[in-house]
């Protein structure tokens, strides 16, 4: 059984993601963490603080209806945009490919998408931050 320090860690990584998500910043949602959760006394106040404030966190997938009626759990249409890309897709083919509104010609690669494969550049191939930006950017996986 987990600990109570550890089950708060779960709960502030799950909010952490899930504000990341809504495209907040780092420093903002770790002010309304401490703000919300740590103006407790002890660790279970804590705990409950922190449960309360990712209650209406849902890890679910959208239900996509089909014209034959049958239904399937799919992800969302970033995470399909996103796979498209890493096939080595250009932004606007994937956006097409997944049946979405042409962004047109001048539309930027998702900031997000961008920070994870620099990530995953420097974990596979452990190359400076700039040569990583500069991959990524250009929209190459190194999976």
């Amino acid at each position: 059984m987990k600990s109570c320090e550890e089950l708060l860690e779960v709960e502030r990584q799950k909010y952490i993601a899930d504000q990341k998500k809504r495209g907040f910043n780092e420093p903002a949602i770790l002010t309304t963490w401490k703000e919300s959760v740590m103006k407790a006394d002890t660790v279970e106040g804590k705990l409950n603080n922190a449960k309360k404030l990712t209650k209406d966190i849902t890890e679910s997938r959208p239900r996509i209806e089909r014209k034959n009626g049958t239904a399937i759990n799919e992800a969302g249409t970033e995470d399909r945009v996103q796979r498209y890309m890493k096939k080595g897709f250009t932004l606007r083919e994937s956006y097409v490919m997944c049946g979405l509104k042409d962004p047109g010609p001048n539309a930027k690669q998702p900031a997000a998408f961008t920070e994870s494969l620099v990530k995953a550049w420097k974990k596979y191939a452990r190359i400076s931050e700039a040569d990583a930006r500069t991959l990524a950017e250009r929209g190459i996986s190194p999976e």
